[in-house]
C-alpha cells in the first residue's frame, strides 16, 4: 500500500474516532455500537500496512492515538457512571419503605423495590 492510499484511509479513521467521540459525549448508544462495527472493519486494512518514514503519516498515527485515547476515558467514565447509578438503586432497595397496605394502613414494608428481580 503506497503512501497515498494509506493517508486515505488514516483520515477516514480519524472521521470515524471523531464521531465516536461525538457519540461518546452525547451517550448516543446505537451510534456507538455502529461506530465500533466501523472501526472493526479498518483492522484488516490497518494489518496491511507496511512501515513507512512520512512524517504525515506518523502525525496522523499520533493523532490517532491520542483520539483513541480520549475514547477510552470517555468510554470509562461511562461505565462508571453507571456503576455508581447502579449501586444507588440497589442500594435504595434494600431500604425499608413506607407503603399503603391492602387495607389502607400505613406501614413499614421491607420488600419494595425499585427493580423487579424475581425473573
Amino acid at each position: 500500500m503506497d503512501n497515498k492510499e494509506m493517508h486515505f484511509y488514516l483520515k477516514q479513521f480519524i472521521s470515524i474516532l471523531k464521531k465516536e467521540q461525538k457519540a461518546l459525549i452525547q451517550n448516543k448508544n446505537e451510534k456507538i455500537e455502529a461506530i465500533v462495527k466501523q472501526k472493526e472493519e479498518f483492522v484488516a486494512v490497518f494489518e496491511s500496512f507496511e512501515p513507512v518514514d512520512s512524517p504525515e503519516i506518523k502525525q496522523l498515527i499520533l493523532e490517532i492515538k491520542e483520539l483513541q485515547t480520549t475514547n477510552l476515558m470517555l468510554t470509562e467514565q461511562a461505565i462508571q457512571y453507571n456503576d455508581a447509578f447502579l449501586s444507588a438503586v440497589v442500594k435504595e432497595s434494600k431500604k425499608t419503605q413506607s407503603t399503603y397496605s391492602a387495607d389502607g394502613k400505613y406501614t413499614q414494608q421491607k420488600d419494595v423495590s425499585f427493580i423487579e428481580q424475581s425473573f
